[in-house]
Parts: structure tokens; sequence; C-alpha cells
């Protein structure tokens, strides 16, 4: 499992992009509340099956650059299963990351639940 924790804030255009180094995963949680991502990790691995699918976490704040966007959506993206996005503030909050996730999810085939952060 790889877990990444970036500092918290608001998800907007970015100044530079970059790259999260996330492999592929069959289970994406994205959220931008650093206490849900480290709930989950540990829930992950103290769950007997965790060798059968590989899960993937990671900040949204990291997230914010449109090329950081397609970036992980060709690299770690590409194969999952099931994608969860926790969005605080709605579409708006993050629009171009929406459009790719839901693009990534018509193209593979994968579920996307996108959640609300209240």
């Amino acid at each position: 499992m790889h877990v990444l924790a970036i500092e918290s804030g608001a998800i907007d255009t970015g100044d530079e992009a970059i790259d999260l180094g996330q492999s592929p995963g069959d289970i994406v949680v994205l959220s931008a509340a650093n206490t849900e991502l480290n709930l989950l990790a540990s829930a992950v691995a103290r769950w007997p099956h965790r060798d059968a699918l590989s899960v993937r976490l990671a900040n949204l704040t990291a997230l914010r650059h449109n090329y950081s966007v397609d970036l992980y959506a060709e690299t770690t993206l590409q194969s999952a299963k099931l994608i969860v996005v926790r969005l605080l503030g709605g579409e708006s909050y993050w629009p171009y990351g929406l459009q790719r996730l839901r693009e990534v999810a018509r193209e593979s085939g994968a579920h996307l639940a996108v959640l609300p952060g209240d």
C-alpha cells in the first residue's frame, strides 16, 4: 500500500506539476483529509485480504496542477477497479480532476464514487 501525506489546503491550479510516484492500484482513495487517509491506511494494514487487492491512498491537495492530475490518471488510475473521492466543497473545488476521473472510469470500466465532504 502507498500512502501519501501532503499538507492540507485548497485545490487550485497549482504552480508546479508533481508526480506522486504511486504504482497502479485496484482501489484508489483520494481525500483532502490526512486523518481519513491515515485511518484507511491503518484499516488496510489490518485487513486479512490485503494481498488480494492493492490499495492506493493520496491527498487531493497534491493534485492541484492539471498535469499532476493527468500523470496520476495515466500511472496510478490506469488499472483501478474502484476510485473513491471524498470531495469537500463539491465539484467546483476540483473540476478538472473530476472530469479526468470520469474519463478514466468511462474508458477503463472502473467504478467511480464521489462522496461529499459533509
